[in-house]
């Protein structure tokens, strides 16, 4: 859990008790408010708002401050965001942090692996900063991040028991006898399409990576430079997905990434030449856009723009980085009405 009195001192220097009982009771507040919110868009606008203001507390949303403001307000009455931005961002930051920490691993997508992976892409896209306690919160919610993600993208792959079919008791004169049996049969099969679905991604998964072709280039990925092997490999992999990608896909992925030196976003951009338009089409581009701290790489591979840079990457990283931003479109899109 975050451990509120010690990070209230990023902007108190000697804070209260009271101080501290009125920010741990804001905190809480938000966490829930965050962990109740059901569409993918408004999630990942917390997440991104938030991200972007753990860099640079200016940065952060009107809409998102206002309603932070509103959760320490309820318990301090005198507070205004006006000249609080430090506050705000840390408070909006270990709110994201508690909620994240507080959950439990799921088997299907829930609003935390959202608020999960949202926070993990967004506060690894930066380099540190220079306030070294918010630096320390960053850190520490990126890591519980970085945690529920992976551990949600596995528990959401373990295949689910089948149970037998039991119809129990049914009236002398079956009058219940296909609802019963209905419902016997509905657990099983529940159970089997649920298993089906894994194993189909499992089976395209591993085709794909075998196959050693890149669609997208109508070539086989030893044949293209590392730069475009590894970009085309990402968001080709990340389409054969149905659940949020885990480590072995990423070890998988890193097959096709040859060794390279280290680059900038904009070093790749150019090193990917004529080929990135035809990457574009599976970038999701208008929705990359909104959260560029989300999908920082996916939009610049879209748009071939730079809006902001992490520094000198491996290929590797970058292609582990495109699988988790396209990984997590994919899943998206599969959403009914974006809701979780």
């Amino acid at each position: 859990m975050i451990d509120v009195a010690t990070h209230v001192r990023i902007f108190e220097a000697d804070p209260s008790d009271d101080f501290v009982t009125k920010r741990i009771a804001a905190v809480k507040a938000l966490a829930t408010k965050f962990g109740k919110e059901n569409d993918v868009e408004t999630l990942l606008g917390f997440a991104n708002g938030i991200a972007a203001a753990s860099s640079n507390a200016g940065q952060l949303p009107d809409a998102l401050a206002d309603v932070i403001e509103k959760a320490i307000r309820h318990e301090s009455t005198a507070f205004v965001k006006a000249g609080h931005e430090v506050q705000l961002a840390a408070v909006g930051l270990m709110a994201l942090g508690q909620a994240i920490a507080a959950a439990k691993p799921a088997s299907t997508l829930s609003i935390i692996d959202v608020l999960a992976n949202g926070a993990w892409l967004g506060l690894g896209w930066q380099v540190a900063s220079p306030n070294a306690r918010l630096e320390a919160l960053r850190a520490a919610v990126l890591q519980a991040a970085r945690k529920h993600s992976l551990a949600s993208a596995a528990a959401a792959r373990v295949r689910a028991g089948v149970p037998d079919m039991k119809t129990g008791a049914v009236a002398e004169d079956l009058s219940d006898a296909v609802e019963k049996t209905d419902e016997a049969a509905n657990r099983s099969i529940a159970a089997l399409r649920q298993n089906a679905i894994l194993d189909r991604e499992e089976l395209d998964f591993l085709w794909w990576a075998l196959s050693d072709y890149s669609d997208l280039n109508d070539a086989q990925f030893s044949a293209l430079s590392p730069p475009v092997a590894a970009v085309a490999a990402a968001l080709e992999g990340a389409q054969m997905l149905r659940r949020l990608p885990a480590e072995a896909h990423k070890h998988v992925l890193l097959r096709h990434v040859r060794a390279h030196e280290p680059l900038t976003l904009a070093e790749l951009l150019a090193a990917l030449g004529e080929a990135r338009a035809a990457m574009s089409g599976l970038t999701y581009a208008g929705r990359a856009a909104k959260f560029p701290r989300i999908f920082g790489a996916l939009a610049a591979v879209s748009t071939g723009v730079v809006s902001s840079d992490p520094g000198k990457t491996s290929l590797g990283e970058w292609a582990a980085r495109l699988l988790a931003e396209a990984g997590f479109m994919r899943v998206w899109e599969l959403l009914p009405g974006g809701k979780v």
